[in-house]
């Protein structure tokens, strides 16, 4: 990407809309059961509300002109923030790098090499860093594109088998919905990716982001439903639930769907990370001065998987509250700082 230029708001809505919908697809590999479709579906819808108010501070620090400073590593409060982006989005993409790896072997028939599972993704991610941002958000709206498309071919292989009878239906209980959104509540770094990426005060940024945090919950929802249709309480139980039901569904003489769809939703997984470590390599290359440093994106895949190796004994619940109290803290420390800048201002015109 040329210097000076940024993805526009319609790019970033593309880009945050499959970094958190492909989570949809490929579940983060953790034990227990979930709660029916009737309970999921109002707690998601509170977790969004949440979600929207939370980040409209962080918006207008964007709008401001102000998150753009603390981009640019001018001073030690805003290479504080660099470093501590840097090391967020990392750990975000190397979660995401032990998620793909666990989902590969999970669906693989026959185990694959380990070397192969490692190197191939590191290089298809150092070659998106290669290609820069520019390159990188056009092959989202391609991805993005297929990846829809793989949910109405799963939409229409289930659709014989959808039967209201699988519908969980339990007496309305408002203090098992709070404790489901107050357990599921996440704030992912793929939000601060979002306003990392947006240009200095574009306007429809805020309406691009709370558009897209609605989206994904009703697309959220209705995977959810359409799911519990199909499998019913068996739902519940399953490891891999759309996944199971890319297994499940067949279209006329064409069956086992699934790996079709297990590639399409790899491809939106090495999107995800490959963004995440451009957004690093980014923050990197602020702190280093260096407004093209080649040895920085090969530093970023380096500590991804230096990273990998150290989260991968951490459990993915644990790690999941990790990011989110992480990404959280960020957020507050950008919308602090607009703060202080905005008294500073006044002060100083006063």
């Amino acid at each position: 990407m040329k210097k000076g230029k940024t993805a526009a708001a319609r790019q970033l809505s593309v880009l945050l809309f499959l970094s958190l919908a492909v989570d949809i697809a490929v579940r983060p590999f953790t034990a227990g059961s979930r709660p029916s479709a009737q309970i999921l579906i109002p707690a998601a819808a509170i977790d969004t509300a949440l979600a929207v108010l939370v980040c409209i501070p962080l918006v207008r620090t964007v709008n401001s002109g102000d998150f753009a400073v603390m981009k640019s590593g001018v001073n030690a409060a805003s290479r504080v923030f660099l470093v501590l982006a840097a090391a967020l989005f990392t750990c975000a993409a190397s979660a995401a790098y032990l998620r793909t790896w666990e989902f590969i072997r999970y669906v693989s028939d026959e185990p694959m090499p380990q070397i192969v599972m490692i190197v191939v993704p590191a290089l298809c991610i150092f070659y998106a860093l290669r290609c820069g941002k520019e390159g990188l958000m056009r092959t989202f709206q391609v991805v993005n594109a297929v990846f829809l498309c793989s949910f109405a071919l799963l939409l229409i292989s289930n659709v014989q088998s959808m039967q209201f009878s699988h519908l969980q239906l339990e007496a309305f209980d408002p203090k098992k919905i709070f404790e489901v959104s107050g357990r599921s509540f996440t704030l992912m770094p793929e939000l601060l990716l979002f306003c990392f990426f947006a240009a200095e005060k574009e306007s429809g940024t805020q309406k691009s982001l709370v558009k897209v945090l609605i989206l994904l919950a009703v697309f959220y929802m209705g995977v959810t439903f359409f799911t519990e249709l199909v499998i019913g309480t068996k739902a519940q139980t399953q490891m891999q639930t759309v996944h199971t039901l890319s297994r499940l569904g067949s279209i006329s003489v064409f069956r086992r769907l699934d790996t079709l769809h297990s590639a399409v939703w790899l491809m939106a997984e090495l999107c995800k990370i490959s963004a995440l470590c451009c957004a690093s390599a980014d923050a990197l290359k602020s702190l280093s001065g260096k407004e093209h440093g080649d040895a920085v994106q090969a530093v970023c895949v380096f500590l991804l998987l230096l990273t990998a190796a150290g989260l991968w004994v951490i459990p993915p619940q644990r790690l999941h509250v990790f990011l989110t109290i992480g990404t959280g803290g960020m957020m507050l420390y950008a919308v602090c700082w607009h703060k202080i800048m905005e008294a500073m201002h006044d002060k100083k015109n006063a």
